[in-house]
């Protein structure tokens, strides 16, 4: 599984510095989607926003792996953690869809395009 951290995201932004940083993450993500277009295997796509620790956020690629029995990953919407109206606009802004997890490591929330590989919801 092979992920990048495209920006170092702080804890407290606000303003326009939380919309740069973020529509950053969003327009990086996109490119990488469009560049999986024609990929000829199945393969996962998605946006890790870790709530408590905004340094590991990340944009993840998945595929098989004949080492591993993980793929693909799914998630239930059930489970997502709640956000807040102006990510929830942004996400929407985009066109991708949410779902998520709380465990004790965290709440994470994943962002994907239902469209570009297998969704990540179940």
């Amino acid at each position: 599984m092979w992920h990048i951290h495209p920006l170092d995201f702080k804890k407290n932004e606000v303003g326009s510095e939380w919309d740069v940083s973020f529509g950053y993450l969003f327009q990086t993500y996109q490119i990488l989607v469009k560049k999986m277009k024609n990929y000829p295997r199945d393969y996962q796509c998605w946006i890790e926003i870790d709530i408590n620790d905004p340094d590991q956020n990340a944009i993840y690629l998945h595929s098989e792996n004949p080492n591993s029995d993980n793929f693909p990953i799914k998630y239930s919407e059930s489970k997502t953690p709640e956000i807040n109206d102006r990510f929830k606009a942004l996400i929407n802004k985009y066109g991708l869809h949410v779902c998520g997890i709380r465990s004790m490591d965290g709440d994470f929330i994943f962002i994907f395009d239902k469209d570009a590989g297998i969704p990540l919801n179940k």
